[in-house]
């Protein structure tokens, strides 16, 4: 993965995450009974911006990249936010298609190699947590 939750929040607060990536129907609760971010869901749309990213960049660059330059850090993250947004709206005029469609440019000039990724760019490493189940993970697939 080129970017994890906490990249997502530096691109869009919390409250509208937790909003993205939950479900209308099921949402992610803690034990207060807050709704919290639906790591899965998240998760869920970072590895689908990853694969979209690497199907650009493979046609210059070998993947997965490490490190992960900046660039690609943010395009996999701004991928990843409009897969969440386009679970629950349609809406065509918004930010995050804004911004979906300038990564998607922005990469099929990297797949052209009309641009770069620069190899001196201050590059980031990106990790996620493991993932953890709770006791209630099989019932959410039973």
């Amino acid at each position: 993965m080129y970017c994890t939750i906490d990249d997502l929040l530096g691109q869009i607060d919390k409250s509208k995450l937790i909003e993205l990536t939950n479900d209308r129907e099921n949402p992610a609760v803690d034990e207060n009974g807050q709704e919290i971010i639906h790591e899965g869901n998240a998760n869920s749309a970072i590895d689908a911006a990853t694969a979209v990213v690497n199907t650009y960049i493979a046609m210059r660059y070998p993947v997965p990249l490490s490190p992960v330059p900046k660039i690609v850090n943010k395009l996999t993250a701004d991928i990843a936010i409009y897969n969440l947004f386009t679970r629950h709206y349609n809406d065509e005029d918004n930010v995050f298609t804004r911004r979906y469609r300038d990564a998607i440019k922005l990469l099929e000039k990297i797949a052209a190699d009309e641009v770069k990724l620069s190899a001196n760019e201050s590059a980031i490493r990106a990790y996620a947590r493991p993932k953890v189940y709770g006791e209630d993970f099989r019932r959410m697939y039973d």
